[in-house]
């Protein structure tokens, strides 16, 4: 699997990453699940690995994404 995933250019770690990135960002959305039981649901070791990566990924903190989508939702 991992030379499969290296002749199309990526890695085992960056399919998960962005999986979890993806899930998280729908539990963000859709529940009211605090950050870090989404963290600990997603497989992070500790609450904040998964805020760094978050952060990392979207370019803000769980929780401010999370009010930017509420706004954008009630528009």
């Amino acid at each position: 699997m991992n030379r499969r995933l290296q002749g199309e250019g990526t890695s085992f770690r960056r399919v998960l990453d962005q999986a979890r990135h993806e899930m998280a960002c729908q539990l963000l959305g859709t529940t009211r699940m605090a950050v870090t039981e989404i963290g600990t649901a997603l497989g992070y070791a500790t609450p904040p690995g998964f805020v760094r990566t978050f952060r990392r990924s979207a370019g803000l903190p769980a929780r401010e994404w999370r009010r930017t989508q509420d706004r954008t939702q009630t528009v």
